[in-house]
């Protein structure tokens, strides 16, 4: 995205990447779980090479039967997540103009991520930056909005920084294609059209996904 995005913008605007690497340990369900965010993580791939079928190794069949005092379980292993976002700035007073914030498991399950998050999105919306929310995660409560809307698997909100608290909610389902949406800039310059769906695809093509 940020790639396209630098290529079709006019004027003197540029896509500054932000990366962070996550943890996450799940504990009891699956839904539950908890976030790290590591100053450095080093990882030995090797360890890989034993996990079960799902994580690349022997298959989960060839674990050896438990003892009769004693039960099968599995050990909480944490996983690896990268987390990117998008600054978009206008040059050269590298001014933030639109921060593009695509949701996590972090930052939207219910806890400390969560609410951290909601703080970090007021005080954008406060600030006069614009924000696009892209939220492609099934799972977990959608983050609140004053007015009433319908139920939806998937949503993009674009919040123009100088409409203050309004915005436009693109909701969408499985069958349905992602919709397109205007990238805000400054009042009065020409925004770009992000089509998110067309961008997911050529990622998946180029990573020969199925």
């Amino acid at each position: 995205m940020a790639l396209d995005l630098s290529q079709r913008m006019t004027g003197n605007y540029r896509v500054d990447i932000q990366e962070r690497t996550e943890v996450i340990t799940r504990h009891g369900s699956p839904s539950a779980a908890s976030f790290i965010v590591p100053d450095a993580l080093v990882l030995d791939t090797s360890v890989l090479q034993e996990r079960p079928a799902e994580y690349g190794g022997a298959s989960a069949a060839a674990v050896d039967a438990p003892p009769a005092n004693g039960l099968a379980v599995r050990v909480a292993v944490p996983e690896e997540v990268g987390v990117t976002w998008l600054y978009v700035q206008r040059m050269p007073e590298a001014e933030v103009i639109t921060i593009v914030e695509v949701l996590s498991p972090s930052n939207k399950a219910p806890g400390e991520g969560r609410e951290n998050y909601l703080r970090k999105r007021a005080e954008i919306l406060n600030s006069g930056v614009s924000l696009v929310e892209i939220d492609l995660l099934r799972q977990w409560e959608p983050m609140p909005l004053e007015t009433d809307y319908p139920l939806s698997d998937y949503r993009i909100l674009v919040c123009r920084g100088w409409q203050r608290f309004s915005g436009i909610l693109y909701p969408f389902n499985v069958p349905q294609a992602i919709p397109s949406f205007k990238l805000p800039l400054r009042p009065g310059d020409d925004e770009p059209e992000v089509d998110l769906g067309t961008l997911i695809n050529r990622i998946h093509q180029r990573a020969r996904y199925t």
